[in-house]
């Protein structure tokens, strides 16, 4: 299956491949970019308008605009929340949480979480859309933790502390 069949947005193209590849393969110096306070923000996206957009359909592209990063700390661990242009249609993701041991700042353990859409049951009904909660692993697996209580970025947090604890 295509990236283009499971949805092949931009949104989908940056959270679920490019940014997950950068960041998987290579976690500190992504990392320690992204947290840069004065370009940090700026390179994310430009990596989402060129990097990402270039290879996206052009009805497909989105202007990065309402795009943020926002980093926070929970007990050992970084995290940097990065919430993408709008999520529109499944599976594209709402936020993504980009975990680094405090200590190791990403040479060690470093995670990739998605708070994403799906629709109701899997069906094709965009009515029946919700948020699931889940992660990307280093060897490129995707884990379904389940559909999410709540679509703000606190319980997104909050279920990422979780993941970390029960770890």
């Amino acid at each position: 299956m295509t990236s283009s069949e499971l949805g092949g947005s931009h949104n989908y193209e940056f959270a679920h491949v490019g940014l997950r590849i950068l960041f998987c393969n290579n976690p500190a110096p992504c990392f320690h970019r992204l947290t840069n306070e004065t370009h940090g923000l700026r390179w994310l996206k430009w990596f989402w308008r060129k990097r990402i957009g270039e290879n996206v359909p052009s009805a497909l592209r989105q202007p990065p605009n309402e795009m943020t990063i926002e980093p926070r700390v929970i007990g050992d661990h970084h995290l940097l929340l990065v919430t993408p242009s709008t999520a529109q249609t499944p599976p594209d993701a709402q936020a993504i949480g980009l975990v680094v041991d405090r200590k190791t700042r990403g040479d060690r353990e470093a995670r990739y979480f998605v708070f994403e859409l799906t629709y109701q049951d899997e069906s094709d009904d965009a009515e029946g859309r919700k948020t699931v909660f889940g992660e990307w692993t280093a060897d490129g697996e995707h884990i379904h933790y389940g559909p999410a209580p709540d679509s703000d970025t606190n319980t997104f947090v909050e279920l990422i502390e979780n993941r970390l604890v029960q770890r």
